[in-house]
């Protein structure tokens, strides 16, 4: 009888042991595809990330392009209008203006899909352009640079002419009440001001130069523009990008 008896037993320790071992067996097998898994849905975010990220940054440079294509049939009528003009009464001048002006659609043309350009030839471009526009506005535009180290940082293409075709189309000027621009450096930051004077009637749009140009810099560096604005003028700073090394 106690054989029998120790036998049962035996055979409810080995049936409890088996069931347990079976359970622990389970509970890891659980535990490595709950690894694996939480590595692959890491993964998948990760990759999600990265795609949102691309759209985004894809969905910039499309809004840049459209932009650039809003700007620039408007920009090359007005100077083929000034270019018309020169060409009657200063036909030396005429041909200066029209190699500035070849200038600065060569540059658009072979920047414009950069991430970020040398400062030096940014503001080589917006000393041309500033140039076409004092030939079509004459005394109504006044502008001052002052930069002390033009090689030392990056720029992303086109922000400052953004800039200041905005301050253009949203000022009156005049002789009297010239549009005065002022682009200084201020450690790694550039300062652009303009004197303010609204016009009483602006287009749509005033604030999409400036909401391009901050998502732009949004995929570059943690360093954000700013606005000021106050009764007599209105001024951007926007961070100068050191290369890396």
């Amino acid at each position: 009888m106690s054989f029998l008896y120790n036998y049962l037993w035996d055979l409810e320790v080995q049936t409890f042991l088996l069931i347990e071992y079976n359970l622990f067996a389970l509970n890891v097998s659980f535990l490595i595809g709950g690894y694996l898994n939480s590595d692959e849905i890491i993964e998948k975010w990760k990759k999600s990330i990265l795609d949102k990220e691309r759209l985004e940054k894809e969905t910039i440079q499309a809004k840049l392009r459209a932009l650039q294509a809003n700007l620039s049939p408007h920009f090359l009528f007005n100077n083929f209008n000034a270019l018309n003009s020169l060409i009657d009464y200063n036909t030396e001048q005429a041909q200066e203006y029209l190699e500035k002006l070849s200038d600065v659609y060569r540059y658009i043309l072979k920047e414009k899909d950069n991430e970020l350009v040398e400062l030096s030839k940014e503001l080589t471009f917006i000393r041309d352009y500033l140039f076409l526009l004092q030939i079509r506005f004459a005394d109504q535009i006044r502008y001052n640079i002052d930069i002390k180290n033009e090689d030392d940082y990056l720029i992303p293409p086109v922000t400052l002419q953004i800039l200041l075709e905005n301050a253009i189309k949203h000022n009156e000027a005049s002789k009297e009440n010239p549009l005065e621009i002022s682009i200084t450096q201020q450690a790694d930051s550039l300062m652009i001001i303009n004197s303010l004077n609204p016009k009483k009637v602006t287009k749509e749009g005033v604030g999409f130069g400036l909401m391009n140009i901050r998502e732009r810099y949004s995929f570059l560096t943690e360093r954000m523009i700013s606005v000021n604005e106050n009764r007599s003028s209105f001024s951007v700073t926007i961070p100068l990008i050191a290369p890396e090394v």
